[in-house]
């Protein structure tokens, strides 16, 4: 009997051969988003109201960014997991 989608993508990421590369992904987004989060502070810090507000739609949409680009990686890992597991 299969088991439940969730329950088979947790075994699949536990047992995952790139494990390495997902820390590092991992490690990357935190060190986008830390990043991210100093400028935001740099921009509401500025004398200029225009370029402050500009700064923090900036800081958010990188945010965004990080994150999209961070899934799709994992994501990647994923799907290569899932075809050695399959050709195993």
């Amino acid at each position: 009997m299969d088991m439940p989608a969730h329950e088979r993508l947790t075994r699949l990421r536990q047992d995952s051969h790139y494990a390495g590369y997902r820390k590092f992904v991992s490690a990357a987004a935190v060190v986008g988003y830390l990043l991210t989060a100093l400028y935001a502070i740099a921009v509401l810090l500025s004398q200029n109201a225009a370029f402050g507000i500009a700064g923090l739609v900036g800081a958010v949409g990188t945010c965004i960014g990080i994150y999209l680009t961070s899934q799709a990686a994992l994501i990647l890992a994923d799907i290569a997991d899932a075809a050695i597991q399959r050709h195993a």
